[in-house]
């Protein structure tokens, strides 16, 4: 006697979600009738780095460490969930190129100076076009920079535009008291003379920090941080570590004393993910966005 089967129940489909490369949980496309807290934008360009190239590895890298980390700051006792963001994903840069990446950078921050934004460099040279873009909407913006080098030579290896000289570029559009130095430790005696004769030079100190924010006040700002402003023992994979940087205190010291500040967009540049196997530049770079967001823009 043949036994007789049931129907089996169908199974429900399983739910499920494709990973994609966006900086935590970020939105992907930007919709007219919605309008996000702030984009995020890579520029994977490289081109006029010398001694450790690599850098234009970093946004994706940067992205992917971030997926270790909660959206949640238990310092600032923020969280980047209560609001909506957009990745806006990478500018295609043309490498070699640089006059045309530059061109194309500037295009980028032309619309991207509508909204607060988050650039992932790349090398500092980045800041040129953008701080320029923004420029353009703010005559008034501000720059603060955080690096281990001034970058205010003029030309650097019989180049003008160089990740060496983007600084001089920049501070040449804007009047002298408008620009803030922060970590720097590396130059040329002229580049210094410079530094010291407009008192560009602020340390990760109460005082410093207070007189730093007193001065620029309600003007709008554009803040530029290079990695190598922190102890390479933090960031190993830079371009041109320099021993005698910041810690994490520092930067947290540095947070809490310039929240007030009108901060339009920052970018974070120069990691370099070839030099460092562990990958925890990319992780340190990712927690510098992170916090950076919540401190200014929540």
């Amino acid at each position: 006697m043949k036994r007789q089967q049931g129907k089996e129940t169908p199974k429900p489909p399983l739910s499920y979600q494709m990973l994609k490369n966006v900086f935590l949980e970020a939105e992907e496309k930007r919709e007219k009738k919605k309008k996000p807290a702030f984009g995020i934008a890579g520029i994977p360009f490289d081109g006029t780095l010398t001694y450790k190239p690599g850098a234009r590895f970093a946004p994706d890298e940067i992205r992917q460490a971030s997926w270790s980390m909660e959206t949640f700051s238990p310092f600032l006792k923020k969280d980047l969930a209560d609001k909506s963001y957009i990745d806006w994903g990478n500018l295609e840069v043309p490498y070699g190129d640089t006059p045309e990446s530059l061109r194309l950078i500037s295009s980028l921050g032309k619309d991207a100076s509508f909204h607060k934004m988050v650039f992932l460099g790349g090398e500092h040279l980045i800041t040129f076009p953008l701080f320029s873009s923004y420029l353009e909407k703010y005559p008034d913006l501000c720059l603060i920079q955080l690096d281990a080098h001034a970058d205010l030579r003029f030309e650097y290896l019989d180049n003008i535009y160089s990740h060496a000289t983007v600084m001089h570029h920049c501070v040449d559009k804007i009047s002298p008291q408008c620009f803030f130095q922060i970590g720097i430790r590396s130059g040329t005696r002229r580049e210094f003379q410079y530094i010291e004769k407009y008192d560009w030079l602020y340390f990760c100190q109460e005082t410093s920090l207070r007189e730093m924010v007193q001065k620029i006040g309600e003007k709008p700002v554009y803040l530029t941080i290079d990695v190598d402003v922190f102890d390479p023992s933090f960031v190993p994979g830079t371009g041109t570590p320099e021993p005698g940087g910041l810690n994490w205190e520092d930067y947290e010291r540095f947070l809490s004393l310039t929240a007030e500040l009108d901060v339009k967009a920052f970018d974070v540049v120069e990691v370099s993910p070839p030099y460092d196997p562990s990958g925890i530049s990319a992780v340190f770079a990712a927690r510098i966005i992170r916090e950076t967001i919540l401190n200014f823009w929540y």
